[in-house]
C-alpha cells in the first residue's frame, strides 16, 4: 500500500493520492472473489509499482536491476519493458531491458518446462464461457474506467501513451491466464486510477 502511495504521489498532492490509495484498498475484496492472492502475485505488483516508479524518475538502472528479479517472479514483467518505451522513447534502453526479460523467460522458465506445460486454450475457453470474467472485469476498477477513459485528454502526454498497454494487456492475458483471477489485472491500476484521479484534482480546483 506504501508504495501504491509513493506512486500516486509522482502526479499528484496528498489528497488526491489519499484518494486513488482508499480506492485501490477497496478493490481487495473484488480480488478475492473465487480465486486468491498468491505471493507471487503481491510481489508482481510490487514489482510493477517500483519499475514504474523507476521509469517516471528516469531511474533507468534500478529499472534494469528490477528487470530479471521481476520477470524471474512472474513473466508479466515484459509489460514494464513496454511502459519504459512508451513513456521514454529510448529504443536502446528499452531493448536492453528486453533483452534481459528474455534471457530469464526463454533461458530458466523455457529451460523448466514451464511454457509447455500450460494449457493455453482451456485458458481462452474458459474467459469466452464464464460471465464472472466480465463481471470481475467491470466492477474491479468500476467508476474509474469511465473516470479514465473521460480524462484521457486531460492527463499527461506519457500517461496516454502508456494507456495503449490496457487493451494490450487483456489481449495476453485473455489467452494466457484466467481473467476471472481479477488479481492479474491489479497492475493495470498504474494506469487507470491516475488517469482517472484528474477528476477529483479538477474539482478541487473548481470549488477553490
Amino acid at each position: 500500500m506504501a508504495f501504491f502511495y509513493i506512486f500516486l504521489r509522482q502526479f499528484y498532492g496528498a489528497k488526491d493520492s489519499v484518494i486513488g490509495l482508499l480506492f485501490f484498498t477497496s478493490i481487495y475484496p473484488i480480488i478475492f472473489v473465487d480465486n486468491f492472492l498468491a505471493f507471487y502475485d503481491k510481489l508482481s505488483f510490487v514489482f510493477f509499482v517500483l519499475g514504474f516508479i523507476f521509469v517516471v524518475r528516469k531511474w533507468y538502472v534500478p529499472l534494469a536491476v528490477l528487470m530479471p528479479i521481476a520477470a524471474l517472479n512472474k513473466e508479466t514483467a515484459i509489460f514494464l519493458v513496454l511502459i519504459y518505451y512508451l513513456w521514454s522513447n529510448q529504443f536502446w534502453k528499452s531493448s536492453l531491458l528486453l533483452l534481459e526479460w528474455c534471457v530469464v523467460f526463454f533461458g530458466l522458465m523455457h529451460g523448466m518446462d514451464i511454457i509447455s506445460s500450460r494449457n493455453y486454450m482451456s485458458y481462452i475457453a474458459s474467459n469466452l464461457t464464464l460471465p464472472l470474467v466480465y463481471i470481475n472485469v467491470i466492477i474491479i476498477f468500476g467508476v474509474f474506467w469511465y473516470l479514465a477513459v473521460k480524462h484521457m485528454k486531460n492527463t499527461t502526454q506519457q500517461l496516454r501513451k502508456v494507456s495503449l498497454v490496457v487493451p494490450l494487456f487483456f489481449i495476453v492475458h485473455f489467452i494466457f491466464a484466467k481473467i476471472n483471477e481479477v488479481r492479474v489485472l491489479l497492475p493495470l491500476s498504474l494506469i487507470i486510477i491516475p488517469i482517472g484521479l484528474e477528476e477529483f484534482r479538477n474539482w478541487r480546483e473548481k470549488n477553490r
